[in-house]
């Protein structure tokens, strides 16, 4: 049992091979499926999502948008840099490139530190998003699944509805 005083809202694999788990009251790092460590400079709230790029940050999803954590230091991206709504998923693809999925502001991308791109998805709650091994990106959002075609978004940038 972890020490997470509260739900566990998210679990993604640490580049060092241990397990980061967020909750309602910040993240764990767990090392060898025993060691357990408070990340340092994570906020004291709920995070919804996480990611892990290929520097070692810590990217998070919150209520207020992303929290960028490295070396104990957190930044916030959030409506100042054009992200609209609660992050509730996080993916860098194979370019590394950040996608937040959020509850309010659809599909977006992070691009030189700003959010420069808004994915139409016919809706604007994202719950989930992932690559899959060509390259495709698929959301799963309130109204469905849908995927963008081969790394292109299509004549209106946007994503399309998976075959049933």
């Amino acid at each position: 049992r972890l020490p997470m005083g509260a739900d566990v809202l998210a679990v993604e694999p640490a580049r060092d091979g241990g397990v980061w788990v967020a909750g309602a009251d910040g993240v764990r790092h767990v090392h060898d499926g025993e060691r357990v460590e408070t990340v340092p400079g994570v906020p004291p709230e709920p995070v919804f999502s996480l990611a892990e790029d290929v520097a070692g940050a810590l990217w998070l999803g919150t209520a207020d948008g992303l929290v960028r954590v490295a070396q104990g230091r957190a930044e916030r991206l959030g409506a100042d840099r054009g992200l609209v709504g609660r992050v509730g998923a996080l993916l860098f693809d194979r370019e590394g490139t950040l996608w937040a999925g959020t509850s309010g502001g659809g599909l977006v991308r992070l691009h030189e530190a700003a959010f420069s791109m808004r994915v139409p998805t016919g809706s604007a709650v994202v719950l989930t998003v992932h690559e899959d091994p060509r390259g495709r990106l698929w959301a799963g959002t309130d109204d469905g699944v849908l995927h963008r075609a081969d790394g292109d978004a299509g004549r209106d940038g946007g994503l399309v509805p998976a075959h049933r």
